[in-house]
This record gives structure tokens, sequence and C-alpha cells, in this order.
């Protein structure tokens, strides 16, 4: 499988859901908070909104940044380490 030939088959599909689904969750529920007024503390003071890291589109992105972490380190994880360091693939 490339440069990942420790991830089987499923752990694949399982990383690629959570890569994939937690950016559509972040996508939608951005876009929400948009026009919601309200985003989390370091956007807010940049953007002029309303501060609000606890409503449920808050907790959602989070949770959706949270999926996407999780799909890279099983990524990584399946990874065939020898390419960092220069050598050739398996």
């Amino acid at each position: 499988m490339g440069c990942f030939p420790n991830l089987s088959p499923t752990a694949a599909h399982r990383s690629f859901v959570l890569l994939a689904g937690g950016s559509w969750v972040s996508l939608v529920f951005d876009n929400y908070a948009a026009y919601a007024n309200s985003a989390l503390p370091m956007g807010a003071t940049a953007a002029g909104a309303t501060v609000d890291p606890d409503s449920f589109h808050a907790t959602m992105m989070k949770l959706a940044a949270m999926a996407m972490s999780v799909g890279a380190v099983m990524m990584c994880a399946g990874m065939d380490k020898t390419l960092l360091t220069g050598g050739k693939a398996k």
C-alpha cells in the first residue's frame, strides 16, 4: 500500500472515514457558527465575533478536530518508518 505497508484495508478505511468525516463535520459547523456570529476564542478575537466556546457548534468542531487527529495517528501508525530516514520503501 505504498508508504503504508503496515496498514490493513480495514484500518485504512477507518482512518479515511475519520479524516473525511471530521473534515465535513468541521466545515458544516464552522459555517453554522459563522451565521450564528459565534466562534471559538482565537477566531472570535480576530473576527470581532461573540466568544462562545461551550456552544453546540463549537463542541462539534472540537470533536471533528479530534476525529481527524485520530485518523491521522492511525495513518502514521501504519507508515513505513524507513522512508523518514531516506531508505527505500518495502
